[in-house]
Parts: structure tokens; sequence; C-alpha cells
């Protein structure tokens, strides 16, 4: 090449040894110069820390990373999502994969990519929360005062937290014209006592030591029918 200033191309990464050779017909001198040419280590992105819901047996979500490469030794890039033992990813070799969890709380997600040479991560923080119970209070009842009601509820919850992973219930009348006595206010099935005919709301409350969900039912309390004596 009989350009002083060339641009030179290189293939693969490596020191090379450049020589420039002046000649003007009498004398020929030469000067070398040496190039490294190395590659940087992958850019790893492990994606947006979340935030879920937990949900009995377990809750998944998508994890997606992304990486940059300079290409030089090994295209694609090798992946490996790792984490907490409890967390099971559905294909850690993946740069979008599932991660679930079985149970609540904050987990450190690391993402890694491998380039032939170097290794680089990034993480994620992924954090499982609690959900509220799920309550029933049952099917709303049209009655003939003065009847008794039988109240039966139905409550959905993920166990947590844990402790207690138990609730606790209680009912209320919530609207409805008089008194309304509970055979056991802190059960989920009880019965109701009234005092007046009208509508009345019910209210079941489920806590399950740190969230409270609740359902309502009504009842119809009617008056009795009333008959005229026949002289």
């Amino acid at each position: 090449n009989n350009v002083l200033e060339p641009t030179v191309t290189f293939s693969n990464i490596g020191a090379y040894v450049l020589r420039l050779t002046a000649e003007d017909g009498f004398f020929t001198v030469s000067d070398d110069i040496t190039i490294t040419v190395f590659h940087e280590p992958p850019v790893v992105d492990a994606g947006p820390d979340q935030t879920i819901n937990f949900g009995l047996p377990s809750v998944s979500t998508t994890v997606s990373g992304t990486a940059t490469d300079d290409k030089f030794l090994i295209d694609p890039l090798q992946y490996t999502w790792s984490g907490p033992a409890s967390v099971t990813f559905g294909d850690p070799s993946k740069l979008e994969t599932t991660a679930t969890f079985s149970a609540s709380g904050e987990y450190t997600l690391k993402l890694e990519a491998f380039d032939g040479e170097f290794t680089s991560s990034d993480l994620v923080t992924v954090i499982v929360v609690n959900k509220m119970p799920v309550v029933d209070a049952g099917a709303d009842q049209k009655l003939v005062f003065p009847s008794l009601a039988m109240l039966k509820g139905k409550v959905t919850d993920d166990k947590l937290p844990n402790p207690p992973a138990t609730l606790t219930y209680a009912w209320s009348k919530f609207a409805g014209p008089g008194t309304v006595k509970f055979n056991n206010s802190s059960s989920i099935d009880t019965i109701a006592d009234f005092t007046e005919v009208g509508v009345y709301i019910l209210r079941l409350t489920a806590h399950d030591g740190e969230l409270s969900g609740f359902g309502d039912t009504t009842i119809d309390f009617g008056a009795p029918p009333r008959f005229a004596l026949v002289p």
C-alpha cells in the first residue's frame, strides 16, 4: 500500500505488527508499529425490577434481558439466568424466560452473558407480595320475619404472610333498620337473628394478618302474612 495514512481492517483479535517502508531510489528505511486488537466484554441488562402478587400454589412472571457484544468470538452469546434455589426458570439459557416463585418475598435474579472469554452480568429484583383474601359472603336471601338467617361464607387466600398463614373472620351488619345478633361472629359459617323487618346488608371480613378482604350478602326480611278471621 503506497498511502501514508491507510485504513487498516482486522478480522480477529490479537497483536499485529505493521511496517511502514520508504524508498528514495538509493535507500530503504522502515519502522514498525504494534496494534493490539481486543474486544470488550458483553453489556448486559437484566430488565426492570418487578412487583407481582402471589397466588397459590405459585406465581410466574416473565423476565426479559438484553445483551450487546462485538461478536468477535462467539455469536450468539451464551446466556444463563440464576437465582435462589426456590426459583424455577422456564429456560435459563434464554434472554427471555419465565421465573416461578413458590412463596412471597424479595428475590434477586442474575442474568449472565458469556462471549467465549468474558462473562458479564446484571441483576433484577422481583418482589412477590401478599394478596388480600377474596371473600364471598354467600347468596342473598329472602325470608319471612322472624326467621333466622343461615350464613355460609367462602374465602380463598394465598396463605400469606406466613406466619400466621391463617385467616380470622368477622361478621357485621353493614346496613339495615334493626339490630343483628350473630351466633358466632368470628366463624365463617354462623346464624344471624334480626329484631325488625327490612332489608339488611351483612358483611363478612377476612384478615390474613396483614390485609383484609370482605364480601356482602343481602337479607330481605318481609313481614309475616296477616290472616283475617272469618266469623
